[in-house]
């Protein structure tokens, strides 16, 4: 009788402690909606959010209605890129919460408009590097071209750089859909510091990196459409751009295997003088958050007409010039038509 009434009074101990920690964390979020909601204070908001996602105790439903709020400030916050990484999450882990991922997902469904591609297909750009007193120090090369992969074509984007005076080379090759230019795979070579390879499937990125032959790799939650940073030239490039012209589009970059967010905004048009020669120009300013803090800003000058030229990237530290536009060779037979 004694063991039995011991039983008891732990299940009865256990659901106390149950209860008032559901107690707690529904505290919690009453928190952080009034504080959204009523006081606008965002930050404060995302400190109550966060308690409650980080709290492993708390309720599958609860979890998923602070993962949502927490989205949602960080969209208000104009952090994109993190708010698509905390919804896109939601969606992956709480699929039984139907309500709360069907309004994650019309959150995430914010495409930019993609116009038909401006280069031919084979197109190689190349322009020079500098330094501001006009030392050329390298090179950049960009190319597309349209090659078959698992029996689709898709556009393959690639760029080669090299700065001489630092024995610095880079390489880069991203694959993407045609039309909607989503990327499917991605990869980034410097000998310095290894190789980085992302494959893009539905919710996610595997990334896989290589240093010193010691591969590690690692799934990152990310929106329905997340781009290459490697390709974000070639998407500008596909935007209708004019002045006034703003867009912002999450984009991964592989070395640091996190999502940012790549703010372009048009601010006039310029005519710029280059080795190539001397364009009307859509002057370009670009910015990339990361936490929605400013990690880079950039100037780009690309050209006004339909093909839409890089003739001129302005980092403030270098700056890089068109040289020359041709047409690179053809891609060789897929590994799949040489089998056949």
């Amino acid at each position: 009788m004694m063991k039995r009434m011991i039983g008891i009074w732990v299940c009865v101990m256990c659901l106390a402690v149950s209860g008032a920690r559901a107690a707690d964390t529904a505290v919690l979020l009453e928190k952080g909606v009034y504080a959204e909601e009523t006081k606008g204070q965002l930050d404060e908001a995302i400190g109550y959010y966060e308690q409650i996602v980080k709290d492993a105790q708390s309720s599958r439903r609860t979890i998923a209605q602070a993962t949502y709020r927490l989205g949602m400030c960080y969209l208000k916050k104009g952090q994109k890129g993190k708010a698509d990484e905390v919804l896109a999450r939601l969606v992956k882990d709480y699929a039984e919460e139907k309500d709360l991922v069907a309004k994650a997902n019309k959150q995430l469904e914010r495409p930019i408009e993609i116009q038909p591609a401006p280069w031919i297909d084979g197109e190689e750009m190349r322009l020079s590097i500098k330094t501001l007193a006009g030392l050329e120090i390298g090179s950049m090369t960009y190319m597309a071209r349209l090659i078959e992969e698992h029996g689709r074509k898709v556009w393959e984007i690639k760029e080669d750089q090299v700065v001489t005076t630092l024995g610095f080379p880079m390489q880069a090759r991203v694959t993407a859909d045609p039309e909607t230019f989503a990327p499917t795979s991605g990869s980034v070579k410097l000998p310095s510091m290894g190789e980085f390879e992302a494959v893009y499937q539905p919710g996610k990125v595997v990334l896989t990196i290589k240093v010193k032959a010691h591969p590690t790799k690692r799934e990152v939650a990310v929106a329905a459409t997340v781009y290459d940073n490697e390709q974000a030239l070639e998407l500008i490039r596909r935007l209708p751009l004019k002045v006034g012209y703003k867009a912002t589009f999450p984009i991964f970059p592989e070395m640091s295997g996190q999502v940012a967010d790549c703010a372009i905004e048009v601010l006039g048009k310029e005519k710029v003088k280059a080795p190539f020669g001397e364009f009307d120009c859509w002057k370009t300013d670009l910015k990339v958050l990361s936490g929605g803090v400013v990690g880079l800003d950039h100037k780009l000058y690309f050209s006004a007409d339909a093909h839409h030229y890089l003739v001129k990237y302005d980092t403030g530290s270098v700056t890089m010039e068109l040289t020359s536009v041709g047409k690179m060779a053809a891609a060789p037979p897929s590994a799949e038509k040489k089998k056949n």
